[in-house]
């Protein structure tokens, strides 16, 4: 599989505005944690302060516009997928 032809960028979708207040709004979030993995922290594997907006109060707003940001870009992932991979990608349950 040519992995690079699995690859879709959708630039300028969200404004330079609402990036930067969302970088300085995590900056002073005391809610923020060490990123972890799926093993717990492991730096040599993961170095990240993360901030679950979805469940924090007071990013609803954030939320809402990165979901719908990131919703109309995978709509148009799906039909940008070459036909020959859009089974596998859209089911990778499918052999």
């Amino acid at each position: 599989m040519d992995l690079e032809r699995l690859i879709y960028l959708e630039e300028d979708t969200l404004s330079e505005e609402f990036c930067q207040s969302c970088i300085e709004k995590f900056n002073r979030d005391p809610n923020r944690y060490q990123g972890v993995t799926g093993q717990g922290v492991v730096m040599d594997m993961k170095q990240s302060t993360d901030l679950s907006i979805s469940t924090v109060p007071g990013w609803e707003r954030e939320d809402k516009i990165l979901y719908k940001s990131l919703a109309k870009a995978l709509d148009k992932y799906t039909e940008f997928i070459p036909a020959e991979y859009r089974d596998h990608v859209l089911n990778p349950q499918t052999k």
